[in-house]
């Protein structure tokens, strides 16, 4: 069993499923081009920041795939510490779920395997 969240292995509807029910979603595909001069459609979502200090009303951050991973940006506050805080702990929760481990077990030993101290 794996103790650590495969962010490779996530797509962009994973990160889609963990917004919050009460964001608007909106759908705009990013046009970009391809080795041989033509033009790719990359989907590309605009929803509400999930930023806790953000109090976004009209959507403001945008979900899409870039060439190695999946990038998400708030054009109002950018704040990724924030952003990528809620879906870290989004990914938490499925994985405990998906390895019968408790929440809070889970996020210990992620945080151990990451060097990562929560109150720093």
């Amino acid at each position: 069993m794996s103790n650590t969240v495969d962010y490779d292995s996530l797509t962009l509807i994973d990160y889609i499923d963990e917004l919050p029910s009460s964001n608007q979603t909106k759908y705009y595909p990013k046009k970009k081009y391809s080795e041989d001069g033509s033009y790719v459609e990359i989907p590309l979502y605009l929803t509400n920041c999930v930023s806790p200090a953000h109090d976004d009303r009209h959507p403001s951050m945008v979900i899409y795939e870039g060439d190695t991973r999946i990038v998400h940006h708030c054009y109002s506050c950018g704040n990724r510490d924030a952003i990528n805080n809620y879906f870290h702990q989004r990914f938490i929760k499925r994985f405990s779920a998906s390895n019968g481990l408790d929440e809070q077990k889970a996020i210990e030993e992620i945080n151990k395997e990451a060097n990562y101290d929560p109150n720093n």
